[in-house]
């Protein structure tokens, strides 16, 4: 059975989709499907998606936009590992 994440730890997995696997910089998004996709295409839990991104969002790591969609800031960006 896998092993339970943090949101912390999710919220870098969020950050990795950004950063590594969609090579996102900083003031530019993605939409809530696009991670959901990205999760499941590196056998990530979905359910692990939603408390990972509401961390980043509580850190400045990533922004709500009107759009329904995340931004990414500089915080999140330095914060990628």
């Amino acid at each position: 059975m896998p092993q339970a994440v943090t949101a912390e730890e999710a919220a870098q997995q969020v950050l990795s989709v950004f950063v590594k696997t969609h090579r996102i910089v900083v003031g530019d998004s993605l939409t809530g499907l696009t991670i959901a996709m990205a999760f499941e295409d590196q056998g990530l839990n979905r359910l692990d998606m939603e408390p990972g991104m509401q961390y980043a969002i509580d850190e400045g790591w990533l922004e709500l936009t009107p759009r329904h969609s995340l931004l990414l800031t500089q915080k999140g960006f330095d914060a990628a590992k």
